[in-house]
């Protein structure tokens, strides 16, 4: 790990935790998505947002600080799909749409 992983450690990171947060909201807004999408969209939605955190835990863990960046990036680009996924969904209205945004 390079040192500004062993000084502060991923659950100290501030990101981590409104990442975490989206986690859950993203959770939470997805319970009552139609069955028939449990599969589909639902599942896509919560793979694609629970990836942001776990970029950042990994990157944590790199050996070096551009290995780390290299990660955050990635962390960074994943929110951008949600809100194309959504718009695919018949069943989601504009205002839930707002949240995302």
């Amino acid at each position: 790990m390079y040192d500004g992983a062993k000084e502060k450690g991923y659950k100290k990171l501030i990101i981590l935790n409104e990442a975490s947060e989206l986690v859950d909201l993203v959770y939470k807004y997805t319970k009552d998505f139609p069955r028939n999408e449990e599969y589909g969209l639902t599942s896509q939605l919560r793979r694609s947002v629970l990836s942001i955190p776990l970029n950042i835990v990994e990157g944590q863990a790199s050996i070096s600080k551009r290995e780390f960046l290299n990660f955050l990036n990635i962390a960074n680009r994943n929110p951008f799909t949600q809100p194309y996924s959504l718009n695919s969904a018949s069943f989601v209205t504009p205002t839930s749409l707002s949240l995302v945004d």
